[in-house]
Protein backbone atom coordinates (compact mmCIF):
# COMPACT_ATOMS: atom_id res chain seq x y z
CA UNK A 1 0.00 0.00 0.00
CA UNK A 2 0.93 3.35 -1.13
CA UNK A 3 0.51 6.20 0.89
CA UNK A 4 0.39 9.61 -0.82
CA UNK A 5 0.03 13.07 0.41
CA UNK A 6 -1.83 15.25 -0.79
CA UNK A 7 -1.29 19.13 -0.96
CA UNK A 8 -3.58 22.06 -1.98
CA UNK A 9 -2.33 25.51 -1.49
CA UNK A 10 -2.57 28.74 -3.39
CA UNK A 11 1.06 29.54 -3.35
CA UNK A 12 4.47 28.18 -4.16
CA UNK A 13 5.75 29.18 -0.66
CA UNK A 14 2.90 27.58 1.29
CA UNK A 15 3.44 24.53 -0.80
CA UNK A 16 7.36 24.98 0.29
CA UNK A 17 5.80 24.86 4.02
CA UNK A 18 3.86 21.23 3.75
CA UNK A 19 7.04 19.87 2.18
CA UNK A 20 9.13 20.15 4.70
CA UNK A 21 6.99 18.67 7.30
CA UNK A 22 7.14 15.22 4.71
CA UNK A 23 10.80 15.13 4.50
CA UNK A 24 12.00 11.60 4.94
CA UNK A 25 8.24 10.18 5.08
CA UNK A 26 6.67 10.51 1.84
CA UNK A 27 8.60 9.49 -1.78
CA UNK A 28 5.68 10.92 -3.85
CA UNK A 29 3.21 13.86 -2.94
CA UNK A 30 -0.17 15.14 -5.02
CA UNK A 31 -0.05 18.23 -5.95
CA UNK A 32 -3.67 18.91 -6.15
CA UNK A 33 -4.02 21.47 -9.30
CA UNK A 34 -7.54 23.59 -9.36
CA UNK A 35 -8.42 26.33 -12.38
CA UNK A 36 -11.42 27.55 -10.16
CA UNK A 37 -13.60 26.56 -13.44
CA UNK A 38 -13.15 22.65 -12.97
CA UNK A 39 -13.95 23.18 -9.51
CA UNK A 40 -14.54 26.38 -7.89
CA UNK A 41 -11.19 26.79 -5.74
CA UNK A 42 -8.30 27.98 -7.76
CA UNK A 43 -4.70 26.61 -6.61
CA UNK A 44 -1.21 27.01 -7.39
CA UNK A 45 0.59 27.22 -9.79
CA UNK A 46 -2.55 29.57 -11.21
CA UNK A 47 -3.03 33.09 -10.01
CA UNK A 48 -5.65 35.30 -11.35
CA UNK A 49 -6.70 33.44 -14.62
CA UNK A 50 -2.63 32.85 -15.21
CA UNK A 51 0.30 30.91 -14.70
CA UNK A 52 2.50 32.60 -11.05
CA UNK A 53 5.51 34.03 -11.75
CA UNK A 54 7.84 30.98 -10.06
CA UNK A 55 6.14 28.60 -12.41
CA UNK A 56 6.49 30.06 -15.17
CA UNK A 57 10.35 29.92 -14.16
CA UNK A 58 9.47 26.23 -13.45
CA UNK A 59 8.70 25.98 -16.79
CA UNK A 60 11.37 27.86 -18.61
CA UNK A 61 13.99 25.74 -16.73
CA UNK A 62 15.14 29.04 -14.99
CA UNK A 63 14.29 26.69 -11.63
CA UNK A 64 13.45 23.72 -10.09
CA UNK A 65 10.68 22.24 -8.36
CA UNK A 66 11.28 22.37 -4.68
CA UNK A 67 12.95 19.17 -3.78
CA UNK A 68 12.87 18.42 -6.39
CA UNK A 69 15.77 15.08 -5.23
CA UNK A 70 13.45 14.27 -2.39
CA UNK A 71 10.16 13.79 -3.93
CA UNK A 72 8.57 12.63 -6.76
CA UNK A 73 4.86 14.54 -7.94
CA UNK A 74 1.95 13.89 -9.40
CA UNK A 75 0.16 16.48 -10.61
CA UNK A 76 -3.58 15.84 -10.28
CA UNK A 77 -5.36 18.06 -12.79
CA UNK A 78 -8.60 19.76 -11.45
CA UNK A 79 -8.33 21.65 -14.59
CA UNK A 80 -11.60 21.90 -17.48
CA UNK A 81 -8.89 22.03 -20.52
CA UNK A 82 -5.71 19.96 -19.04
CA UNK A 83 -3.86 19.43 -22.48
CA UNK A 84 -1.74 22.67 -21.87
CA UNK A 85 -1.11 22.35 -18.18
CA UNK A 86 -0.77 18.33 -18.17
CA UNK A 87 2.29 19.45 -21.02
CA UNK A 88 3.70 21.87 -18.32
CA UNK A 89 3.68 20.26 -15.49
CA UNK A 90 5.49 17.16 -17.66
CA UNK A 91 8.28 19.43 -18.04
CA UNK A 92 8.36 20.78 -14.70
CA UNK A 93 8.99 17.37 -14.12
CA UNK A 94 6.18 15.50 -12.31
CA UNK A 95 6.56 11.27 -12.57
CA UNK A 96 2.15 11.04 -13.11
CA UNK A 97 -0.35 13.15 -14.31
CA UNK A 98 -3.86 12.47 -13.31
CA UNK A 99 -6.57 13.65 -16.05
CA UNK A 100 -10.10 13.42 -14.97
CA UNK A 101 -12.65 11.88 -17.05
CA UNK A 102 -15.18 14.98 -16.33
CA UNK A 103 -12.77 17.69 -18.19
CA UNK A 104 -13.41 18.57 -21.88
CA UNK A 105 -11.77 16.21 -24.97
CA UNK A 106 -10.16 14.91 -21.77
CA UNK A 107 -10.08 11.03 -24.10
CA UNK A 108 -8.30 12.46 -26.82
CA UNK A 109 -5.93 14.55 -25.20
CA UNK A 110 -5.05 11.43 -22.58
CA UNK A 111 -4.88 8.80 -25.48
CA UNK A 112 -2.26 11.56 -27.75
CA UNK A 113 0.00 12.01 -24.16
CA UNK A 114 0.32 8.62 -24.07
CA UNK A 115 1.51 8.34 -27.86
CA UNK A 116 3.54 10.80 -27.30
CA UNK A 117 5.29 10.35 -24.10
CA UNK A 118 5.80 6.86 -24.50
CA UNK A 119 8.71 7.26 -27.21
CA UNK A 120 10.22 10.01 -25.16
CA UNK A 121 12.99 8.09 -22.82
CA UNK A 122 13.43 11.20 -20.70
CA UNK A 123 9.58 12.72 -20.41
CA UNK A 124 7.69 9.25 -19.72
CA UNK A 125 5.17 10.52 -16.82
CA UNK A 126 2.51 7.76 -15.67
CA UNK A 127 -0.90 8.66 -16.95
CA UNK A 128 -3.58 8.14 -14.64
CA UNK A 129 -7.69 8.66 -15.21
CA UNK A 130 -9.65 10.17 -12.33
CA UNK A 131 -13.47 9.56 -12.04
CA UNK A 132 -15.89 11.12 -9.91
CA UNK A 133 -18.47 9.67 -7.49
CA UNK A 134 -21.83 10.66 -9.57
CA UNK A 135 -19.54 9.15 -13.31
CA UNK A 136 -20.35 5.41 -14.00
CA UNK A 137 -17.25 3.21 -14.24
CA UNK A 138 -18.19 2.93 -17.68
CA UNK A 139 -16.76 6.10 -18.66
CA UNK A 140 -12.87 4.57 -17.62
CA UNK A 141 -13.46 1.91 -19.58
CA UNK A 142 -11.62 3.69 -23.24
CA UNK A 143 -8.82 4.59 -21.41
CA UNK A 144 -7.73 1.33 -19.68
CA UNK A 145 -5.65 0.14 -22.34
CA UNK A 146 -3.16 3.55 -22.27
CA UNK A 147 -3.71 4.17 -18.30
CA UNK A 148 -1.01 3.24 -15.95
CA UNK A 149 -3.77 3.88 -12.75
CA UNK A 150 -7.37 4.52 -12.02
CA UNK A 151 -8.04 7.08 -9.49
CA UNK A 152 -11.56 6.90 -7.63
CA UNK A 153 -12.28 10.51 -5.80
CA UNK A 154 -13.71 9.44 -2.72
CA UNK A 155 -15.64 12.26 -2.18
CA UNK A 156 -18.87 14.63 -3.61
CA UNK A 157 -17.21 17.97 -3.22
CA UNK A 158 -14.39 17.68 -5.46
CA UNK A 159 -11.21 20.00 -5.07
CA UNK A 160 -11.62 20.46 -1.25
CA UNK A 161 -9.48 18.96 1.75
CA UNK A 162 -11.49 17.38 4.64
CA UNK A 163 -14.22 16.52 3.32
CA UNK A 164 -15.46 13.22 4.51
CA UNK A 165 -15.24 9.75 3.04
CA UNK A 166 -18.58 9.00 0.86
CA UNK A 167 -19.20 5.25 0.75
CA UNK A 168 -20.11 4.77 -2.48
CA UNK A 169 -16.38 4.86 -3.48
CA UNK A 170 -16.38 1.08 -1.76
CA UNK A 171 -18.57 -0.34 -4.05
CA UNK A 172 -16.95 1.84 -7.45
CA UNK A 173 -13.40 0.28 -6.14
CA UNK A 174 -14.62 -3.23 -5.67
CA UNK A 175 -16.42 -3.42 -9.15
CA UNK A 176 -13.00 -2.34 -11.15
CA UNK A 177 -11.08 -4.38 -8.93
CA UNK A 178 -13.79 -7.39 -9.46
CA UNK A 179 -13.99 -6.74 -13.29
CA UNK A 180 -10.29 -5.76 -13.69
CA UNK A 181 -8.02 -7.14 -10.95
CA UNK A 182 -4.82 -5.83 -13.18
CA UNK A 183 -5.43 -1.96 -12.57
CA UNK A 184 -3.64 -0.14 -9.71
CA UNK A 185 -5.86 1.76 -8.15
CA UNK A 186 -6.14 5.56 -6.11
CA UNK A 187 -8.24 6.66 -3.75
CA UNK A 188 -8.30 10.21 -3.08
CA UNK A 189 -10.10 12.51 -0.66
CA UNK A 190 -11.78 11.58 2.17
CA UNK A 191 -9.37 9.32 3.02
CA UNK A 192 -8.26 8.43 6.54
CA UNK A 193 -7.24 6.13 9.43
CA UNK A 194 -10.55 5.06 10.09
CA UNK A 195 -11.35 3.72 6.17
CA UNK A 196 -7.89 2.66 5.06
CA UNK A 197 -8.50 -0.86 6.15
CA UNK A 198 -11.29 -1.03 4.44
CA UNK A 199 -10.32 0.77 0.96
CA UNK A 200 -7.58 -1.71 0.90
CA UNK A 201 -9.78 -4.46 1.76
CA UNK A 202 -11.95 -3.29 -1.06
CA UNK A 203 -8.96 -3.21 -3.65
CA UNK A 204 -6.91 0.04 -3.29
CA UNK A 205 -3.31 -0.10 -3.94
CA UNK A 206 -2.88 4.10 -3.53
CA UNK A 207 -4.47 6.09 -0.17
CA UNK A 208 -3.83 9.68 -0.95
CA UNK A 209 -4.76 11.58 1.78
CA UNK A 210 -4.51 15.31 2.52
CA UNK A 211 -6.38 16.78 5.91
CA UNK A 212 -5.79 13.56 8.05
CA UNK A 213 -1.86 13.28 7.75
CA UNK A 214 -1.04 17.14 7.41
CA UNK A 215 -3.67 18.38 10.03
CA UNK A 216 -2.90 15.45 12.76
CA UNK A 217 -0.93 16.09 15.63
CA UNK A 218 2.10 13.90 14.95
CA UNK A 219 2.53 13.53 11.33
CA UNK A 220 4.98 11.06 11.90
CA UNK A 221 3.18 8.67 13.88
CA UNK A 222 0.41 9.14 11.01
CA UNK A 223 2.26 8.20 8.34
CA UNK A 224 3.67 5.29 10.24
CA UNK A 225 -0.43 3.90 10.48
CA UNK A 226 -1.37 4.55 7.13
CA UNK A 227 1.56 2.46 6.06
CA UNK A 228 0.38 -0.66 8.87
CA UNK A 229 -2.78 -0.57 7.18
Amino acid sequence: MQIIPAILEKTLPEIKEKLELMAGLAKVIQLDVCDGKFVMVQSWPYYRGRYSDDFARIIKEEEGMPFWKDFDYEADLFVSQPEQIARDFIIAGAKRIIFHAESENVLEIFKNFRAEFSKDEILSPELGISLNLSTDNDAILPYLEDADFVQFMGIANVGHQGEELDERVFGKVRQLRNNHPEVTISIDGGVTLDNAKRLKEEGADRLVSGSAILKSANIIETVRHFEGV
